[in-house]
Formats: structure tokens, C-alpha cells, sequence
């Protein structure tokens, strides 16, 4: 006896859903090699996955009609579309800086042999803190996946990935948060992680001289 309809379309639900986790965890494996342009460019086509899942199981769309929203085209976005950048320690790279409610990060493009500059919304840096501390309670690790992507509360959007994994890169910075390779993230003390951010911020240099 064959199949039903409603057999068929569970099946292409799971299958969408099976993409979307897979596709999702080719954006933590992008934004850990700095490709913050496939970064943006994966959580798109997750976001369509999701949409899909969702319309085959009866629902609305989790997304916009409108797909021009989601695409990154700030000029702190631009910055984002290079290679692969490693960091160099000897001359002090990555720094970072706020420039008012904005975190700063600067790097060294080795190819480019200049610097170049990403920005996070101050919002979402205490956002990842909330985030990484829930997740790493109890002395768990944890990878970036695990928790992103997040969401803001001020208007029920998802926060730009490239957005997050700059806050992530200044908690580790500050040895607010350790990273262990691909195997994930810990603190500390996950308890005291969002007030020592606070902190560490009130304290960051809001100037950069080069």
C-alpha cells in the first residue's frame, strides 16, 4: 500500500529541516574561518529552509516575503567581504573600540595588507553575554551554533550573525569566554559573565590610533 499525501509531505518537512541544521552549521564553520560574506549569504538560505519546513507542515512563513530585508548592505557589512583573516598577535590584532552604542572590532588583513573593520550594535553584545552565560551554565561547553541564532527582543528579528560573532570575539578577547577550537566555548563564570561585560564596555578605549 503506497504512501499517503500527508506520509510525503512530513517527509520533505524533515528533509527541509535536515537542510537547515546542516546548512546552520556551515555558518559556524564560515564564521570561524572569518567568511563573513558566506556567513551572511548561508543564514539567508537557512532562513528559506526554515520558511519552507514550515509552509509543509501548514504554517506561516517565518520570514518576509520580501528577501532584499535580509540581505547585508550597511557599509560596516561591505567591510565583512573579505577571505580568511588569521590574526596577528605580534602586532596586536584583533583590537577593539567603541564608537558610541557600536563595538568595534579591528583586524589585519594579511592579503589586503591593511586593516578592516566589523561592527556590533552594543545590544548585541549584551545579548551574546545573556546567551553564552544560559548556555555555558553549569560549567558546559558549548558551540557558537548552540546558540545563535539569537533574537532581539526589541523587535522579535534575528540578530545579524555577523553581528554576534563579533560580540562572541571580544568576549573571548577579554577571557570572558574561552573557545576551544571547533569543540566550543566556556566561562568561567557564566554567573558574573553579563555584569563583567559591563564592565570590560564602560572601560573600552573609545578611540583607535593606529
Amino acid at each position: 500500500m503506497g504512501m499517503g499525501k500527508n506520509d510525503q509531505v512530513d517527509r520533505c518537512r524533515k528533509a527541509l529541516l535536515g537542510a537547515e541544521n546542516a546548512t546552520r552549521k556551515l555558518v559556524a564553520e564560515a564564521a570561524e574561518a572569518g567568511d563573513y560574506d558566506a556567513v551572511s549569504r548561508l543564514t539567508v538560505i537557512a532562513r528559506h529552509l526554515a520558511d519552507l519546513a514550515a509552509q509543509a507542515q501548514g504554517g506561516e512563513p517565518a520570514i518576509p516575503a520580501d528577501t532584499s530585508s535580509w540581505k547585508v548592505s550597511t557599509p560596516a557589512a561591505k567591510g565583512l567581504k573579505q577571505k580568511k583573516r588569521k590574526k596577528r598577535k605580534k602586532s596586536g590584532y584583533p583590537k577593539f573600540v567603541r564608537q558610541g552604542d557600536e563595538l568595534v572590532k579591528i583586524g589585519w588583513s594579511k592579503k589586503q595588507k591593511s586593516e578592516y573593520r566589523h561592527k556590533a550594535l552594543k545590544r548585541v553584545v549584551f545579548l551574546v553575554a545573556d546567551a553564552l552565560a544560559r548556555a555555558t551554565a553549569n560549567s558546559r561547553m558549548v558551540t557558537s551554533e548552540g546558540f545563535f541564532p539569537l533574537e532581539d527582543p526589541g523587535d522579535a528579528a534575528d540578530v545579524p550573525t555577523y553581528q554576534a560573532y563579533v560580540a562572541l570575539a571580544w568576549l573571548v578577547h577579554e577571557g570572558l569566554a574561552e573557545k576551544h577550537g571547533r569543540q566550543g566555548y566556556t566561562c568561567l563564570d557564566s554567573g558574573a559573565l553579563v555584569s563583567n561585560a559591563e564592565e570590560r564596555w564602560g572601560s573600552l578605549s573609545a578611540r583607535y590610533r593606529s
